[in-house]
């Protein structure tokens, strides 16, 4: 886990805010943390934000705020980790069908990748 986010650009318009370097709950928990936190400030320019795993991109207009001032208030928000109540995830499970009619290569995809088709 970083001590700090490190910023990436995504265009001119958006900012991947980074907070580790791998997939791990502490990290997943701070990017929860940080999303909260940015949809309750409701920081001038910011229109959307997606987390990821480790990550964070935020979507903002450079007309409205400074690519300088969102740091500042990112680095902020995310000082405050931990404070947030994220609540429950949410878990969504999706039905996955092979073979037949849904996939009728799945004899195919099973020999090349080693295994059968129960597999």
């Amino acid at each position: 886990m970083l001590d700090r986010p490190r910023f990436l650009l995504s265009g001119d318009t958006a900012l991947v805010v980074e907070l580790g370097d791998e997939i791990s709950p502490e990290i997943n928990r701070r990017v929860r943390d940080l999303t909260v936190a940015l949809e309750k400030a409701n920081l001038p320019g910011v229109f959307d934000y997606l987390p990821t795993y480790r990550s964070v991109l935020v979507y903002y207009d450079p007309v409205a705020t400074s690519l300088d001032d969102l740091k500042s208030e990112i680095e902020r928000l995310d000082a405050g980790k931990g404070d947030q109540d994220v609540g429950s995830p949410i878990v969504v499970e999706l039905p996955t069908l092979y073979g037949g009619d849904h996939g009728p290569d799945i004899e195919f995809v099973a020999e090349n990748a080693g295994i059968s088709v129960d597999e």
